[in-house]
């Protein structure tokens, strides 16, 4: 089970636990608002976690990478609130409680990680930077049947929905402050888009060269050697070229095997090759069916939720077995950038009404040419959200496929006030900075960012993302759409590794699911949803069986059913079912 950190209770402690009587192994830390509202603190000794406090009693606690001090972060926000983070470089959230106003900040990261967990009971609070603690203190573990939705849809949950249909996560760059009437998160946080900036291609090179090297090295580790998980692509293999060719610094970089039938899937002849020219040490990480087989349940547990498709980076043991505590991962550059389909539709766009109504007639035209015809009007016109969510990147099964599989004949992804907030706030008008702004709000928090995190933590490592620096990302929001493909990271790799290495084509990062769960992963399959009653998630148990047979038996490629169907059940048996320990 996912090691506990922190958990906390305000307001109403007897609708969970008589927390003021409470024995818990760590240390405490309390504070009374207006009104007599108390809070209470447990906090527990893990990587990354700091605490401070105040002559005045006001205190705070800091979970994750910053740069600066805890210290900064208590000052800040007793000042003027959590706005003032805005200009604190890290990747932390915090609990914050101000004394003299008698008020507690629950602060979830700009980018999302670490998580902030809570749940109402009462007219009390139970929080969390992970779910376990909070069902422990006594709220009830049902499943959410809409987030099984959002599942099934994308792979993951946006804010601020989990599995648990009592338990919410505070959405990235958000804060709730208590006491309040309502509990509701408020963005403290944002981006500023646009901003008229016009460099040429050389001058933003260069720029992003000088940022870059100033956001992997503020992130490497203080002492010792830092890893770099390292793919074959241009991403990972900058952050390694800067550390070594720019700072001189000691890295090594990790690369996944999935065995020796996986081909292209397997990187790691293109990333020995830059880390031997750059001088920098490289491992092998055999992430194999069979090690799958063996840890799944410890997956789930670890990551509290399903998830679809962060397996494929999940065995980072190996790693903390070096000495190695910091690792740098090279996720979050792919949502600056669209792609040519995308960069078709914006052209379209641009054209205005004219365009807007030849691309709808076109939709309607049969074959070929209407079947494009409604992707490209859909892409140029239809709404942004709908877009994102129905892109490739954010989908694992299809709408219909869906459908197919549910009890009542529909998918069920139903919008959440919250997320339909996060849409609207702080909207740039630029179509290509809208995709962008879901991107960072909604997917990397929750996708990308999260699973990477998630494994660190189970591994006892410190993940870190330099792609999502303060600098690096105003940057990148104030000027105008990036060249298409990674041209300008592409180019800043050119001036330190040699141009093949550069531009070398990129695989997509994943491993062979499909042909796991059709052959080495079927005994599990078979084991773990046999006795499965997929009502519980509003699925149709006869028809999600069916789906798993045609792919177990190579009718159909239905991989992502099999596997959305084998980590619910698993869910379930681990985190939804089984029987706790209280807390107190």
């Amino acid at each position: 089970m996912s090691q506990m950190r922190y958990v906390g209770i305000w307001g109403d402690h007897d609708a969970l636990a008589p927390a003021r009587t409470a024995r818990l192994d760590g240390e405490r830390f309390v504070g009374t608002g207006v009104g007599g509202d108390e809070v209470v603190v447990w906090v527990f000794d893990g990587p990354n976690l700091t605490t401070t406090r105040s002559g005045d009693g006001s205190w705070a606690i800091v979970s994750g990478w910053i740069d600066g001090e805890a210290a900064d972060v208590l000052g800040r926000v007793a000042e003027t609130g959590p706005d003032r983070l805005r200009s604190v470089n890290g990747e932390f959230s915090s609990i914050v409680w101000v004394s003299a106003s008698g008020r507690l900040h629950l602060i979830r990261a700009k980018y999302g990680n670490p998580p902030v967990f809570y749940a109402e009971a009462g007219t009390g609070v139970v929080f969390s930077e992970t779910i376990d603690p909070i069902l422990r203190a006594g709220v009830p573990a049902r499943v959410d049947q809409d987030a099984v939705g959002w599942f099934l849809s994308c792979g993951y949950l946006p804010p601020p929905r989990t599995m648990f249909d009592r338990v919410r996560k505070i959405p990235a760059g958000h804060a709730i402050v208590l006491p309040s009437k309502r509990v509701d998160a408020r963005r403290y946080w944002s981006v500023s888009w646009g901003g008229g900036r016009r460099d040429s291609f050389d001058q933003r090179v260069a720029t992003l060269g000088d940022l870059m090297t100033r956001a992997v090295d503020t992130r490497l580790a203080t002492s010792g050697t830092t890893g770099v998980l390292l793919s074959g692509g241009v991403d990972s293999g900058l952050l390694v070229a800067i550390a070594r060719r720019v700072l001189d610094r000691d890295v090594v970089g990790f690369t996944f095997r999935y065995g020796s039938d996986a081909g292209a899937m397997n990187e790691g002849t293109a990333a020995r090759e830059l880390a031997a020219y750059v001088g920098a040490d490289h491992v092998e990480i055999d992430l194999t069916a069979d090690w799958v087989a063996g840890h799944l349940e410890q997956l789930v547990a670890a990551y509290e939720e399903p998830f679809g498709y962060a397996l494929h980076t999940a065995r980072l043991d190996p790693i903390a077995t070096t000495g190695v505590e910091v690792v740098l991962s090279g996720v979050c550059t792919d949502g600056w950038y669209v792609s040519r389909r995308e960069a078709q539709a914006l052209r379209v766009a641009g054209l205005g009404g004219a365009a807007e109504l030849a691309t709808g007639l076109a939709a309607r035209l049969p074959g070929r040419i209407g079947a494009r015809g409604r992707t490209l009007h859909e892409l140029a016109f239809g709404p942004v959200e709908q877009v994102f969510f129905n892109s490739a990147a954010n989908t694992l099964l299809r709408e219909d496929e869906q459908a197919a599989v549910s009890v009542d004949g529909a998918s069920h992804r139903v919008a959440d006030e919250t997320l339909s907030r996060i849409v609207d706030e702080t909207y740039p008008t630029h179509r290509a900075d809208q995709l962008t702004h879901l991107a960072m709000w909604v997917k990397w928090p929750e996708h990308g960012l999260l699973w990477n995190f998630r494994w660190g933590r189970r591994a006892g490592l410190d993940v870190r993302n330099p792609y999502i620096d303060d600098n690096l990302v105003a940057y990148l929001a104030g000027s105008p759409r990036p060249h298409p493909a990674k041209a300008d990271f592409r180019a800043l790799a050119a001036t330190l590794v040699p141009e093949h290495m550069a531009y070398r084509p990129k695989f997509p990062q994943s491993l062979p699911l499909g042909r796991w769960l059709r052959y080495p992963l079927r005994d599990l399959v078979h084991a773990e949803v046999g006795a499965v009653d997929f009502a519980e998630f509003g699925l149709d148990t006869d028809r999600v069986l069916e789906g798993i047979d045609d792919h177990l038996s190579g009718r159909a490629d239905r991989k992502w059913l099999v596997w959305s169907a084998l980590v619910l059940s698993m869910w379930r048996r681990i985190m939804l079912a089984r029987r706790r320990d209280p807390l107190w």
